[in-house]
C-alpha cells in the first residue's frame, strides 16, 4: 500500500510514511469485533479516526459500526476570534484568507467543479471528503501534541496560522487535500488507460460498504448515513463523496503498486538518497548500511489443533496435535514439489490451504525481514538491585560503585549456590519468586515471546546469542541491576534457516516453530538500505512523474468548506 500523501510504498503492516511521517490509518481497516458471540469483521475504509487524547468529537466511525453510542453535534458555527489571512493570490491557496461558509452555502455549492485535470472534475462536495481526511489524520496521528504544532484544535482553523509558512491551517490543510486528489485521480486514469479492472477484494469491499455504514449509522444513534458522514465532514459530505473518493484510491494503487519499481533509477541516485534520508530510513526500517541482508520468504503456517493448557503467554498442544499439524504441511509441501516447485504453484498452495482452517491467509508472504525478526526466546530471570540510591537532576536513581559492587557479589553468591545445587530450572522458580525485584517474580521470573530489542542491550545481547540452549546460565548487569540468567527456550528456526549464507532463491524447507509448522519458499535478499532506499526513491518519482504529467487548474474562487466543531 502507498502513502495517500506523498506516494511512499509503506511497510508491510505500517501505517507510518517514512518519508513524510505521516499516518495513513485511515485508509483501509478491517474492523474485527465480536458481536452476540460471533466474530463478526466489518469493513471499514478511510474514517477510522478514533477519538484519542481526549477528543470527543473524534469518535471513529469504526466505534460508530460496532455500535458504541454517539451523540450527534450540535449545529455549531465557528467563532470569529483569531486571526483570519487577507485574501491573496487568486492562483493559489492564499486566494481566500477563510474557504469557510454556512451549511446553507456549502450544500448550495456542492455540485461546482473546484479543480480540472483534463476531462476529470473535483466538485466542492467530493473535495470536503479530501479536506476532512487530512485534518483529522493529522489530529489522530499527533493528539495532545498538535499544539507543538501551533495548532488548537479547538479553535476554527482558518484562524491559526501555521508557523511554517505562514499560511493558515485551513489553507495548509486544503492544499494537501488538493495535492492527494492530483495523485489519486493521475493515478486512477493511469490504471483506467492501462484497462485495469477493481481488485475483487477491494471491490466486495466496496460493493458492502453502504450496507456497513448503514448498520453503523443505525447503532449509532444517526438517521442515514449522510448524517453520520456530516458530522465527520461537514454538511456536503454524502456516501457518494466518499465512494468516489475511495474507487480513485483503490484503482489508483493497483496501477501504482504494480509500476512504481518500473521506476529507472541509478545505483549512485540511490546511494544519494540514502545519504539524505538515512535517518529515517532506519528509524522507519530498522535498516543502515551495518544491518545486513533482509530476506524475502513465503509462506504456509499449519497451526495445531487442540491446546491442552496455557501457562504464562504459552499454549501447550499433546504430540498427537503436533504431529498431525506436521503431516499436514508435510503433505502441502510433498504436493507442491511433486507438481514442479514453481512460483506459481506454491502461491496456488497458499491459497488453497487458506481455505481450510488452522492454516495462514491467502498470499501469505514475508518480504523484508531483517535477522533475528522472526525469533523469539523465553527466559527467567532474578532480578537483585544496589541499595540505598539518590536521586540526580534528572530525577533517575544512581548508586556508588560501592553499592554495585555489593550487589554483584550478592548475585553470584545467589548464582553459585544455585549452580551447586544443581541448577535446575525448579529452583531458579523458586529463587525468582522469593528474591527477585521485577514485577514477574511471582511467575518465577519469565519472559515469554521477547522479541530482539525488546529488551536493554546487554540483556538482549545475552539472550540472542546464537549458541544459547536451554539452562544456560549467567549474570548479567544492566541499568537496573544484576540478572540472574536462566534460558529456556529459543524460536529461532526460521532465523537460522533464512540467513543460511547458502540460502539461494527457490529453497524450500519445513520448520517447526511455537506457532506451529512453516512450509517455506525463500524468494530472494539483498543489502536492506538498498531495498528501502530504492523503493522510496521509485515512489517518490513515480508521485512526481504523475502530477508533472496530469496538471491541474484550480478554481480557488469557487471552494467553500464545511465546518466540524472538532472539539465536540
Amino acid at each position: 500500500m502507498r502513502c495517500k500523501y506523498c506516494g511512499e510504498e509503506l511497510p508491510q503492516k505500517e501505517k507510518i510514511c517514512p518519508k513524510c511521517g505521516k499516518n495513513n490509518s485511515n485508509l483501509v481497516m478491517i474492523i474485527v469485533a465480536a458481536v452476540g458471540g460471533v466474530l463478526v469483521a466489518l469493513f471499514l475504509c478511510a474514517l477510522v479516526y478514533a477519538g484519542v487524547n481526549g477528543f470527543p468529537a473524534l469518535v471513529s466511525l469504526g466505534n460508530k459500526i460496532l455500535g458504541i453510542q454517539a451523540t450527534e453535534p450540535a449545529v455549531t458555527q465557528p467563532s470569529t476570534d483569531g486571526t483570519t489571512p487577507t485574501d491573496g493570490n487568486p492562483n493559489d491557496v492564499t486566494c481566500k484568507g477563510t474557504y469557510t461558509a454556512s451549511d446553507e452555502a456549502v450544500l448550495a455549492g456542492k455540485d461546482v467543479v473546484v479543480a480540472t485535470m483534463g476531462e476529470h472534475t473535483l466538485t466542492n462536495g467530493q473535495l470536503q471528503i479530501y479536506y476532512w481526511l487530512e485534518v483529522v489524520d493529522f489530529v489522530n496521528y499527533w493528539g495532545a501534541y498538535t499544539s507543538y504544532f501551533g495548532l488548537d484544535y479547538t479553535k476554527p482553523l482558518d484562524q491559526q496560522l501555521n508557523p511554517e509558512n505562514g499560511q493558515s491551517w485551513q489553507q495548509y490543510f486544503l492544499k494537501a487535500a488538493i495535492d492527494n486528489w492530483q495523485r489519486d485521480n493521475g493515478l486512477y486514469v493511469e490504471a483506467e488507460n492501462a484497462g485495469y479492472v477493481m481488485d475483487e477484494e477491494y471491490q466486495k469491499e466496496l460493493d458492502g460498504l453502504y450496507a456497513s455504514l448503514q448498520d453503523g449509522a443505525t447503532k449509532g444513534g444517526y438517521a442515514s448515513v449522510e448524517a453520520m458522514l456530516q458530522s465527520d465532514m461537514g454538511a456536503a459530505a454524502s456516501f457518494e463523496g466518499y465512494q468516489y473518493y475511495l474507487q480513485r484510491y483503490y484503482k489508483g494503487n493497483l496501477y501504482y503498486s504494480d509500476h512504481y519499481t518500473d521506476v529507472p533509477v541509478t545505483d549512485q541516485e540511490i546511494s544519494d538518497y540514502y545519504e539524505k534520508n538515512k535517518d529515517s530510513l532506519e528509524q522507519t526500517h530498522g535498516v543502515n548500511k551495518e544491518s545486513g541482508i533482509i530476506t524475502d520468504m513465503q509462506y504456509v503456517l499449519i497451526f495445531p489443533e487442540g491446546a491442552t493448557k496455557e501457562t504464562i503467554g504459552k499454549q501447550t498442544f499433546d504430540d498427537a496435535a503436533w504431529e498431525a499439524a506436521r503431516q499436514k504441511a508435510q503433505a502441502i509441501l510433498d504436493k507442491w514439489v511433486a507438481e514442479g516447485a514453481t512460483e506459481e504453484g506454491f502461491m496456488a498452495l497458499v491459497n488453497e490451504a487458506a481455505k481450510e482452517n488452522n492454516t495462514t491467509g491467502a498470499g501469505a508472504d514475508y518480504k523484508g525481514l531483517l535477522k533475528y525478526s522472526m525469533s523469539e526466546v523465553d527466559v527467567r530471570h532474578i532480578l537483585l538491585v544496589p541499595e540505598g540510591g539518590t536521586k540526580d537532576a534528572n530525577n533517575k536513581t544512581v548508586y556508588t560503585e560501592e553499592a554495585w559492587e555489593a550487589c554483584r557479589q550478592k548475585a553470584q553468591a545467589m548464582l553459585d549456590e544455585w549452580v551447586a545445587a544443581g541448577a535446575k530450572e525448579a529452583d531458579f522458580i523458586e529463587l525468582a519468586k522469593a528474591n527477585s525485584k521485577d514485577g514477574n517474580a511471582k511467575d518465577g521470573g519469565i519472559y515469554n515471546n521477547v522479541t530482539k530489542g525488546y529488551m536493554v542491550e546487554t540483556f538482549d545481547a545475552w539472550i540472542f546469542d546464537p549458541s544459547r540452549q536451554y539452562g544456560d546460565y549467567g549474570l548479567v548487569k544492566t541499568e537496573f541491576g544484576y540478572h540472574l540468567m536462566f534460558f529456556v527456550h529459543g524460536d529461532t528456526g526460521i532465523d537460522s534457516w533464512a540467513f543460511d549464507e547458502e540460502r539461494q532463491v527457490g529453497d524450500y524447507a519445513l520448520i517447526k516453530t511455537d506457532y506451529g509448522y512453516y512450509v517455506l519458499r525463500f524468494t530472494g535478499s539483498e543489502e536492506g538500505w538498498i531495498r528501502y532506499a530504492r523503493q522510496a526513491l521509485q515512489q517518490q518519482k513515480m508521485a512526481e512523474n504523475v502530477i508533472t504529467k496530469y496538471p491541474l487548474e484550480v478554481q480557488w474562487k469557487n471552494i467553500l468548506l464545511g465546518y466540524v466543531n472538532l472539539a465536540g
